[in-house]
C-alpha cells in the first residue's frame, strides 16, 4: 500500500491549540486490534520509529512554532527516543560562592488532573484506551491556559520549534505583525534549523505528497508562515500546500489599534497565499474578524464559550479530522493534489468550510426520516464573512461519517414510495437526494459525497460543549441528559467548498484593509513597511475577488 506521506505544519499559539485537539481525536480513533481493518491510514499524518529500547513509536510527522513560555509542562524536546540529561557534577567542584549568591526559584507549574493521570498511565505503561480512561469526564475550563494543558499526543523530539526572540504572555513585546514573521525568516538561526528539521521528515517519507499548513493569520506567525511557503514551494515546487489560516474567535483586552493590526496581517496573509497559488481555507467560529467585537457562531446542539480558546478550537479541529479523511482513508485513497485540484479552478483559491456536529440522528429513527425532520440550515459555517448554499455553480466536496450503522429507509409500513428517496441504496445517495430536493437539482454535477462508518471520536480531554439532548454515543434525543457523563463519539457533517460568497468576504476586507494608513500604525512603519508595497498587495485581494464574479 502506497502511504502517500503529508506533513503538517503549525504556526502560532491558536492553531496550536486547534492541533493539540486534532492529534487528540486521531489518537482517540486508532485501532489496536489486528483483526480490524481501519477505514484511515494513519500513516498519512504519522510517523512511525523506535526508541533506544527497541519500543515502536507511533508520532505526528508535525513540525510546530511557537513563542518561548509557551509550552506549560509540556518539555521542549520529547524524552520519547531518549532518556532526559541530568549533567552530572562533583561534589569537590564549587561552580560560586554560597556567601555571594541569591538563589530564587521559578514556581514549577502545577499539571491539571488530566495531565497528572496521563502522566501516571504512561508510567504504569497501561494499555492505550483502557476502559478507566475511557469513562473518566474532565472539566478542564478553568485549567487550559496553553495548548499543552490538554495534549495527550506524544511528540517527536525534532517537532517544537520556540521562537526565542518573543516571550508568551509579554504585553510590551509582542510579536504581532506580518513585518515581525517575515524579518524573523531572515534569521538563519531559526530558518535554517526549521528546514533542516522539514527535510529530515521529508527523506524519511515513502512518496511525500505535500503539506498541510495550520497558521495564525492575524498576528506576527501569518508573515513568518508565508516566509515558510515561499521557501516549500522552491524547495518542494512538485508537492502540494493546502494553507489552513485560523483567527480566534476572541482577543482578550483587544484594542482599536490592535483590531486594525490584525485586519492588516489578514489582507497580506491571504493577498500573497493568493499570489502564490495556494488553495486555503480559512477557519474561524467568529461571524467576521475585520474589527471587534465579533458575534460567534451558533451551532446547532454545542453550548461553548466562544471566549476560551480551549473550546472554539475543539470545534474547528472536529472540522480538519472529519474534512481531510478524504485524502487520509485507506481503500481508494485520494491524492491531496487531485482533492484540491477538483475543488480550486484557476485562480479561485479561497475555499470555505462548514459543519454540523453532532449530525442530528435520532434514536430508533431511520436515515431517511432524520433528514426529513431537518428545518434548520444542514450546516454552520466555519470560514467568517459567507454563509454557504448548495448551489450547482458551485463546486462542493462533502463528509458525513458516523451514519451507516443506522437503517437507511423507515419501516415498510411507514413508507412513501412516491419519494425518490426510497430508490437511494447508501448514505451518499441519500445525502445528494436531500440536496437537490432542498436546494438544486443539478448538485450531482458539482458535488462530490465522501461516506464513512467511522463517527468523530471524542478524547477525554474534549471540552463539554455538547448540549443536554446529546446522548453518549451522539445520538440527538428529545430527553434530556445530565451533564455528569461524557460524549466518546458523534456523527458529523462537514464540507470544503468553493463558492462565489468569497467575494463578499474578499471585497470587505479589501474595505476595510484599505481604509487603514499605514503611517498611523508605528508597529508596521518601524518594521519598514512601506504603504506602495501594502496597496499592491491589496489589488492582489481584489484580483482574487474578481475570479469569485465572473
Amino acid at each position: 500500500m502506497s502511504t502517500n506521506e503529508l506533513i503538517t505544519l503549525q504556526f502560532g499559539h491558536y492553531s496550536n491549540f486547534i492541533g493539540s485537539h486534532w492529534w487528540n481525536i486521531q489518537e482517540a480513533s486508532f485501532i489496536y486490534n489486528a483483526d480490524v481493518a481501519p477505514e484511515i491510514n494513519y500513516d498519512v499524518l504519522f510517523r512511525e520509529g523506535e526508541n533506544l529500547k527497541k519500543e515502536v513509536t507511533f508520532t505526528p510527522r508535525l513540525l510546530l512554532v511557537d513563542v518561548k513560555g509557551s509550552l506549560g509542562c509540556f518539555p521542549e524536546r520529547s524524552d520519547l527516543y531518549e532518556d532526559p540529561v541530568v549533567p552530572e557534577i562533583s561534589e569537590d567542584v564549587v561552580l560560586w560562592s554560597e556567601n555571594d549568591t541569591e538563589v530564587k526559584e521559578e514556581p514549577k507549574r502545577k499539571k491539571n488532573q488530566f495531565l497528572e493521570d496521563l502522566e501516571r498511565q504512561e508510567e504504569e505503561i497501561s494499555e492505550p484506551g483502557s476502559v478507566e480512561n475511557a469513562i473518566k469526564m474532565y472539566h478542564l475550563d478553568d485549567d487550559v491556559t496553553v495548548w499543552s494543558d490538554y495534549l495527550g499526543t506524544r511528540f517527536h523530539p525534532r517537532t517544537i520549534n520556540l521562537i526565542n526572540e518573543y516571550q508568551h504572555g509579554n504585553q510590551e513585546q509582542l510579536f504581532d505583525t506580518y513585518a515581525q514573521g517575515t524579518e524573523l525568516w531572515k534569521s538563519e538561526l531559526f530558518s535554517d534549523e526549521w528546514a533542516d528539521k522539514c527535510r529530515i521528515y521529508a527523506e524519511e517519507c515513502n512518496y511525500l505528497q505535500g503539506f498541510q499548513v495550520l497558521f495564525d493569520c492575524v498576528d506576527g506567525f501569518s508573515g513568518l508562515t508565508i516566509s515558510a511557503i515561499e521557501y516549500l514551494q522552491d524547495e518542494y515546487s512538485s508537492k502540494s500546500i493546502f494553507g489552513i489560516p485560523n483567527i480566534a474567535s476572541f482577543y482578550e483586552n483587544s484594542t482599536v489599534n490592535q483590531s486594525l493590526i490584525r485586519t492588516i496581517n489578514g489582507a497580506l496573509s491571504f493577498a500573497e497565499l493568493s499570489d502564490f497559488s495556494v488553495p486555503f481555507v480559512p477557519l474561524s467560529t467568529a461571524t467576521e474578524f475585520w474589527y471587534e467585537p465579533a458575534s460567534p457562531r451558533k451551532f446547532n446542539n454545542i453550548n461553548y464559550k466562544h471566549n476560551l480558546w480551549y473550546h472554539s478550537s475543539a470545534l474547528l479541529a472536529s472540522y480538519l479530522d472529519s474534512m481531510s479523511l478524504i485524502y487520509r482513508k485507506r481503500t481508494n485513497p485520494i491524492r491531496l493534489s487531485s482533492f484540491l485540484s477538483r475543488l480550486v479552478p484557476s485562480g479561485r483559491k479561497l475555499l470555505n468550510g462548514t459543519m454540523r456536529l453532532p449530525f442530528p440522528v435520532y434514536p430508533e429513527t431511520s436515515i431517511l426520516e432524520c433528514f426529513e425532520k431537518l428545518s434548520d440550515p444542514i450546516w454552520t459555517p466555519v470560514t467568517p464573512h459567507v454563509n454557504v448554499t448548495v448551489d450547482s455553480s458551485d463546486l462542493h466536496d462533502i463528509t458525513i461519517r458516523g451514519l451507516n450503522k443506522f437503517r437507511l429507509l423507515p419501516d415498510l409500513e411507514k413508507r412513501n414510495c412516491s419519494n425518490p428517496a426510497y430508490k437511494c441504496q447508501n448514505v451518499d445517495e441519500m445525502l445528494i437526494s436531500y440536496f437537490e430536493y432542498c436546494s438544486d437539482p443539478g448538485i450531482r454535477k458539482s458535488a462530490v459525497i465522501n461516506s464513512f462508518e467511522l463517527p468523530l471520536k471524542v478524547p477525554v480531554s474534549f471540552p463539554n460543549i455538547f448540549d443536554e439532548y446529546v446522548t453518549r454515543t451522539g445520538y440527538v434525543s428529545t430527553d434530556t441528559f445530565p451533564m455528569s457523563f461524557s460524549v466518546i463519539e458523534a456523527p458529523m457533517l462537514t464540507g470544503l467548498h468553493n463558492t462565489s460568497n468569497s467575494a463578499s468576504l474578499l471585497t470587505d476586507l479589501h474595505e476595510k484593509a484599505a481604509k487603514i494608513k499605514l503611517k498611523q500604525i508605528h508597529q508596521f512603519s518601524a518594521a519598514g513597511l512601506e504603504q506602495l508595497e501594502y496597496n499592491e498587495s491589496l489589488e492582489k485581494l481584489l484580483t482574487l475577488r474578481d475570479n469569485y464574479e465572473d
